[in-house]
């Protein structure tokens, strides 16, 4: 799988699963031949003792906790990539001399990568000109707005709220730049 390819289980997931909604509330508002049939059909689900519109506002509360959950996921594969990444390339200091030397800068750089701020990160990205001032706000408000779907810190709530298909693009964008700047070949 390419680097590129990294966030797309995760987009094919959600896609798959806000088509199931869309059918899902098809359902719940379609007019039924009788209440044996609407049971049928909705027997064995989460559905079953709910009225229809109580069904469809779970239905509302789910997508957007999905959502919510989407762009964590999108976001973790992204910055697993990047610190991977990184992490690859600063095993190249491992082979010089003194090795007792650079060993031990290589796993001091190895610890900040992992622990370090991507903002930071994105910053080299941007003064390399590897991605250009836009993507890289755009990194920086993304993580802004995972950072408070994790957390929920009402002090920290982000001023823009994003959506899977806007993370989506905007981390695929990130990938593709940063990749084809660090496997130079």
């Amino acid at each position: 799988m390419s680097s590129v390819d990294l966030l797309l289980p995760i987009w094919e997931s959600y896609r798959l699963f806000k088509d199931s909604s869309v059918v899902t509330k098809r359902a719940l508002k379609r007019e039924w031949e009788s209440p044996e049939e609407q049971k049928y059909f909705f027997d064995g689900t989460e559905f079953r003792s709910d009225t229809m519109s109580e069904a469809a506002e779970s239905v509302d509360r789910s997508i957007q906790s999905i959502e919510d959950l989407m762009i964590l996921s999108l976001y973790a594969t992204f910055e697993r990539y990047i610190i991977e990444c990184l992490q690859e390339k600063g095993e190249a200091i491992k082979g010089k001399s003194p090795e007792w030397l650079y060993v031990k800068l290589y796993l001091r750089f190895e610890n900040s990568i992992e622990r370090g701020s991507l903002d930071e990160v994105f910053s080299w990205f941007k003064n390399a000109k590897v991605i250009d001032d836009e993507l890289c706000e755009s990194l920086k408000k993304t993580k802004t707005y995972r950072d408070w779907i994790a957390h929920r810190n009402p002090k920290r709530k982000p001023q823009e709220i994003s959506d899977p298909a806007t993370v989506y693009t905007i981390l695929s964008t990130a990938i593709e730049k940063i990749d084809s700047a660090v496997n130079i070949h």
